[in-house]
């Protein structure tokens, strides 16, 4: 008994010398600078001290320096309350969920937001994607938790949002160059700068891999513009461009607990009997039009177009299989010829034609 009072008395005391040696070394800290991180998962900027929201940042070197500068969710997967899943599998979206928050979701992004510069990219069907994310541009990206998510629309969970970095400075060429094993390969460019009220940062990222296992090669090419352009002391106009392409990458479907345990770099057969695989198109344009009335008011008008073609292909049980997904027209076709020459393209675009004549364009779904 006296030994466990002696026990609690010493813990007490070292608490106690802890708390001075604390109090010494904060005293000796206070004049250092702090950054201040300032969000605006609010809609309006401020300090994230100051936001009565669970919100994480993650700046722009953590995004080039900290992972490959392909997939978001290398790059987010120690924010609290997030489960970002990347199988390195190119044919599936990356899934990402915000405190339950869209883990139902097959694949996809489901009940999260999505937004890059402003401008929404979750399709009308509720489903967003991060894959259109240029990450060598950006200058940061934040993710807001909780019920504040709810002033970007309901039935949203979270939201993630993408922002690409301003212009500033003189005109300046950044490079980069990566190889890795498996045929991995990054190549990008960005050329930015400021020069009187015009800022700009252009951006093109060329990534290919041929993959760890067989029949699991991809290819993505993206590139992203931002140009402002400060019309006078507190008006500002921002023109945003994002255009990705990622023709059929690979799909090596899953392994069984068997096939895993006899090799574990094996595909499932059915992926090279069927050549399972998938597609990415997408282009967008905004233009934004902001204005400062004041410190804390300030005014936001935006304009955005642009389309999304995703697209699965492959063969299931002796048909030819093709699905092609258009969010923005809220359509989706599915096309199972029992022919290997049909040109299963074609059929669905004549399909899309009934439900708007505007589908049957080649610039909707190419052959």
């Amino acid at each position: 008994m006296l030994f466990q009072r002696l026990g609690s008395l010493t813990a007490v005391l070292l608490f106690t010398v802890g708390r001075s040696a604390l109090g010494a070394q904060i005293s000796q800290s206070e004049s250092q600078s702090v950054d201040v991180v300032t969000v605006t998962a609010t809609r309006i900027p401020m300090s994230s001290y100051n936001v009565p929201a669970a919100i994480s940042t993650v700046p722009a070197s953590q995004l080039r320096n900290d992972a490959l500068g392909v997939n978001l969710a290398d790059d987010i997967g120690t924010v609290p309350g997030l489960l970002a899943r990347n199988r390195n599998n190119y044919a599936q979206d990356q899934q990402i969920s915000i405190r339950g928050f869209g883990a139902n979701s097959t694949f996809g992004i489901r009940g999260v937001r999505v937004y890059q510069d402003g401008l929404p990219a979750t399709g009308p069907d509720g489903q967003g994607q991060v894959s259109q994310f240029n990450l060598d541009s950006a200058g940061r990206v934040e993710i807001l938790r909780g019920p504040f998510s709810a002033l970007y629309g309901n039935s949203s969970g979270g939201v993630i949002q993408i922002f690409t970095a301003d212009g500033s400075g003189p005109p300046q060429l950044r490079t980069g160059f990566l190889y890795g094993s498996f045929g991995e390969l990054r190549a990008n460019a960005n050329f930015s700068g400021a020069q009187g009220p015009l800022a700009y940062n252009l951006d093109y990222t060329h990534f290919s891999i041929a993959g760890f296992r067989p029949h699991s090669s991809a290819k993505n090419e993206s590139f992203n513009a931002k140009i402002g352009l400060a019309v006078n002391d507190s008006s500002k106009l921002t023109l945003v461009t994002n255009v990705i392409a990622r023709p059929d990458a690979m799909d090596p479907l899953g392994l069984t607990p068997a096939q895993f345990a006899a090799d574990t770099n094996s595909t499932d057969p059915a992926a090279t009997q069927f050549n399972t695989r998938k597609s990415l198109q997408q282009q967008q344009g905004g233009l934004i039009y902001d204005l400062a009335i004041s410190e804390a008011q300030s005014l936001r008008v935006s304009g955005y177009l642009g389309h999304r073609i995703v697209e699965h292909r492959g063969e299931w049980q002796g048909f030819v299989s093709y699905i092609v997904r258009l969010p923005e027209d809220q359509l989706s076709v599915v096309v199972f010829a029992n022919l290997a020459d049909a040109n299963v393209v074609k059929i669905a675009r004549e399909v899309a034609a009934i439900y708007n004549p505007e589908l049957a364009s080649p610039t909707k779904a190419n052959e």
